[in-house]
């Protein structure tokens, strides 16, 4: 095991202040997005649930990526007793169909 992956192991959990900072928060990872739009679009539906996310990109200018590729692009945290929520919601947006999304097509003509 190299130094990264000790390193990743040891951080996947963490804690921080809540954003109103009236109390501290255990984060656990809930997914790992394929790029930074897949993360800030999921940051953003959990907010529209009322789910705190932190975004962690692997990216490191000094290593041009290295660690993005081995690793991936990087992790999306929720708080601990948010986890099943937002897993439940995540689920729900990958598999809706495309008329199902809260969006509107406008004809192109």
């Amino acid at each position: 095991m190299n130094l990264v992956t000790k390193w990743l192991a040891t951080h996947t959990e963490r804690t921080t202040l809540s954003p109103n900072r009236k109390e501290y928060l255990t984060l656990k990872t809930l997914m790992k997005p394929e790029n930074e739009a897949e993360a800030n679009v999921i940051k953003s539906i959990l907010a529209e649930h009322g789910i705190y996310a932190e975004i962690k990109s692997f990216h490191d200018t000094a290593y041009d990526g290295l660690f993005q590729a081995q690793y991936g692009w990087g992790q999306i945290r929720v708080s601990e007793k948010d986890l099943a929520e937002a897993q439940r919601i995540v689920e729900e947006w990958r598999n809706a169909a495309p008329d199902e999304l809260p969006w509107e097509i406008k004809p192109t003509s």
